[in-house]
């Protein structure tokens, strides 16, 4: 390993963590997808709210007219706020000229472009209590049986045209080439 003098600075999300490294291998980071805008509104607007109902259940105290669990439940509420908010400005897809990974707030995936043996997508049906979700996936499936796959939920991020191009370009799983075994 070489020492290259030279600080890379990379944006994990605006206004999120950032991270200060020294770059000992020389890599180019190509793209950078983050999270859609949809989402960040959405955590933000449950933080919001979450904050103003926590105020007026601790005004509610003050008064007497709430109770302890209303607080408790405000409390937690913001905390399932700050949660889904951090993550949304935190997770990202970063694509270099050697790899792919997934990041977010507790995992980081990564996998070598020169491991990529396939891609799948799918997508799941997740119950809930407003009905069925549908969540579609990007799996990359590797040369070796035994490392993990890669898998990014597609309605998570922004990807653009030349991410798509990239991705078009590995082998679909459900439609393997003659002659792989």
């Amino acid at each position: 390993m070489t020492w290259n003098p030279h600080l890379r600075v990379e944006m994990w999300a605006p206004g999120g963590a950032l991270y200060i490294g020294f770059n000992f291998e020389d890599h180019r980071v190509r793209s950078v997808y983050r999270a859609k805008n949809s989402l960040k509104v959405f955590w933000l607007g449950f933080l919001a709210f979450s904050v103003f109902f926590s105020i007026t259940a601790w005004v509610g105290i003050s008064a007497g007219t709430n109770i302890w669990i209303d607080v408790a439940v405000g409390i937690l509420l913001v905390c399932v706020g700050a949660f889904g908010a951090a993550q949304t400005f935190i997770i990202c897809v970063v694509l270099t000229e050697e790899s792919i990974r997934c990041g977010s707030v507790f995992r980081r995936q990564s996998m070598r472009l020169d491991q990529i043996r396939y891609r799948l997508e799918y997508e799941e049906y997740q119950e809930s209590p407003e009905g069925n979700i549908h969540v579609h996936y990007l799996e990359l499936v590797p040369y070796d049986g035994d490392s993990p796959s890669l898998k990014i939920s597609k309605d998570d991020f922004d990807f653009d045209h030349a991410f798509w191009d990239w991705v078009f370009r590995i082998p679909d799983l459900s439609q393997p080439r003659s002659g792989l075994r």
